[in-house]
């Protein structure tokens, strides 16, 4: 049986040994360079595969990642919204405006934006789809940079904000965040976000940075609400009451309060006033006429004359302390003109009217009680007209005064014999009398019509110079 089975099992193959096949097998060929294309091409199989299972790979992470970065950017920029709520409306110190050019910001968002703003539009032809989004987003723009502070500059490749408080921050920052999700382009860009995404981290933490100085300038606004007892104010002109150095107020603040014995017997009549004092009333020998009571001291910060410091005993050029019942105010328009090269840092001006320095914006904000509104009531149009009033009879005053001089120098020089030198200072002062000035280019592009005092600076001016050649 078993021996039958092994028969026909090679009867088999031997039926399939011999059967005819209608192609040959393939041999493998021994020539090299065949050889070697075939190495090639496997090698090149295999290299193809790798790529594109590495392709997908990469696409993947490269799409998880930008992700990850656009999460990012949408927390920073709740972030710095938050900060800019907290912070509230404290203005900074000066800094340099902020400047965004691309790739910090999109550049055809920003040309868009550009472009809204001075009522231009692409000439380029664009799907009526994409056009409509296009101008959607672009009013979107537009809406968003009406908030920006006023002397912004906004061209096609920059973007130039001036910033002084959180309130501008804000505004900034949502343009930003704006016209960086403005394109598609813009949002898929891995590298330009990892970009705006560091940015926004710097801004973020020079931000934190500023927030102790806020905190301390809203305080200080909130213990200068309270004026009680201060009889100075920002920007009033004050002077010492023994040293007679001049100054400008510059802040004040309340000491604690101190506890002074004061007496309750006037020094005329020896009565006894106890209405509106609290009477120690111990009982006990030599207390009685005798009061307690707490007195607050305030103490200001004073911007000194710098001609006045040198001649004075104070000798400091700059600014200093002092208590309140040392000073007192000035009250000769004449002397209330204070030289110090300091502040421009503090204050905007000089109102010749009201003769004091008007505040800049940092200290408005810590003092907000300290500076008047103006207003144009009855009473304040009234002294404004008598302060021009007085400024034009002045003026007229000192110009009568030097043509008087100019007269009587050049009678002297007509009297004189004649030098070169002099025919040119006669010529001046006929000028001087006769007001025929020569123009200069300032009074070429100045307007025509000049006031009196400006008259009369002009002809000191001439006086002066006359005096300065003949010496």
């Amino acid at each position: 049986m078993f021996f039958s089975h092994f028969l026909i099992t090679e009867q088999c193959h031997r039926h399939t040994i011999i059967e005819p096949t209608h192609s040959k097998p393939e041999t493998l060929s021994t020539d090299p360079v065949t050889m070697l294309a075939t190495r090639n091409n496997i090698r090149k199989s295999i290299q193809l595969h790798h790529r594109f299972s590495t392709s997908a790979s990469s696409n993947k992470s490269k799409k998880s990642s930008l992700e990850k970065q656009q999460i990012l950017s949408k927390t920073l920029y709740k972030q710095i919204l938050k900060w800019t709520a907290r912070t509230g409306n404290a203005p900074f110190d000066a800094i340099p405006p902020l400047t965004l050019i691309p790739p910090r910001v999109d550049p055809v968002a920003l040309e868009t934006l550009a472009n809204a703003l001075s009522n231009k539009r692409d000439s380029d032809d664009e799907k009526g789809e994409q056009t409509t989004r296009t101008n959607s987003s672009s009013s979107n723009l537009s809406h968003l940079a009406k908030s920006l502070p006023a002397n912004s500059i906004i061209e096609p490749n920059k973007l130039i904000i001036p910033i002084s408080n959180a309130a501008d921050v804000k505004h900034v920052t949502k343009l930003a965040y704006a016209l960086n999700n403005h394109t598609l382009e813009s949002k898929e860009d891995l590298e330009e976000i990892k970009d705006r995404v560091s940015l926004g981290f710097d801004v973020l933490k020079s931000l934190n940075q500023l927030s102790g100085m806020l905190e301390l300038r809203t305080a200080a606004r909130v213990e200068h609400e309270d004026r009680e007892g201060v009889i100075f104010h920002v920007g009033q002109v004050v002077q010492h009451k023994s040293e007679r150095w001049r100054a400008i107020v510059g802040g004040w603040s309340k000491l604690k309060d101190k506890e002074v014995e004061l007496s309750t017997k006037s020094s005329l009549t020896n009565k006894d006033y106890r209405d509106d004092v609290d009477v120690n009333q111990s009982g006990k020998e030599g207390e009685k006429g005798r009061t307690s009571t707490r007195v607050q001291e305030v103490e200001y910060v004073v911007h000194l004359d710098e001609g006045d410091a040198a001649h004075s005993n104070v000798r400091i050029l700059g600014s200093k302390k002092a208590k309140q019942n040392e000073l007192e105010a000035v009250t000769d328009n004449d002397l209330k003109k204070i030289r110090n090269s300091m502040l421009k840092n503090y204050f905007h001006s000089f109102d010749s009217r009201k003769g004091e320095f008007v505040p800049g914006e940092i200290l408005k904000f810590e003092y907000p009680m300290d500076s008047s509104p103006s207003s144009n009531d009855a009473n304040d149009i009234l002294e404004e007209t008598k302060f021009m009033i007085a400024k034009h009879e002045n003026s007229k005053v000192v110009l009568s005064g030097v043509r008087e001089i100019a007269t009587k120098l050049l009678k002297i020089i007509m009297e004189a014999p004649k030098f070169a030198i002099l025919f040119g200072l006669e010529k001046q002062l006929q000028a001087i009398i006769t007001g025929e000035f020569e123009e200069n280019v300032a009074d070429q592009i100045a307007p025509q019509t000049t006031s009196s005092h400006k008259l009369a600076i002009k002809h000191l001016h001439a006086l002066l110079n006359v005096s300065l050649e003949v010496h």
